[in-house]
């Protein structure tokens, strides 16, 4: 399933900036790659609960060294708005997570990343083409080259 065209603020799930820096799928690591290139030059913004995620999981799973992740992150925290969760977030994660399924940690960054302003979440984790009270989860491994194009111009 398709996503619309991102022409608004975006940012994405742990798992997008995870396979930018992971090459173990190379397919996945360049779509990614762009991803959070064009994020990156746009300004968009990231929510910390991602990064957070980020360098337990790389760090846990031996993908990187502790002092790169780190890097990775003070990088982001120095040049991109970061919003952390709310306690409305929290009570929106908890109602998505109980009328719409989602996972509720899932749940609280969708939330965060609506509050923040943006109108696509990329993820590989939940269903890609809904939408979830304005705001669209997009998996960009699923899109077409065509549609991944439109995405990233």
């Amino acid at each position: 399933m398709s996503c619309t065209t991102v022409t608004e603020s975006f940012t994405f799930d742990t798992n997008i900036l995870i396979y930018s820096i992971s090459s173990t799928d190379i397919r996945k690591h360049e779509i990614a790659k762009r991803l959070v290139s064009r994020h990156a030059s746009s300004r968009h913004p990231i929510v910390l609960q991602m990064l957070n995620e980020f360098y337990f999981a790389t760090t846990r799973k031996r993908l990187i060294d502790a002092s790169i992740a780190a890097a990775i992150i003070n990088d982001a925290l120095s040049v991109l708005p970061v919003t952390a969760a709310s306690t409305e977030d929290l009570r929106i994660a908890m109602q998505w997570n109980q009328q719409h399924g989602l996972q509720f940690f899932d749940a609280l960054l969708v939330a965060t990343a609506r509050r923040a302003g943006c109108r696509t979440f990329y993820t590989e984790d939940m269903q890609s083409g809904r939408s979830v009270d304005g705001i669209t989860l997009c998996n960009p491994f699923l899109l077409t080259p065509e549609e991944l194009e439109t995405h990233l111009s």
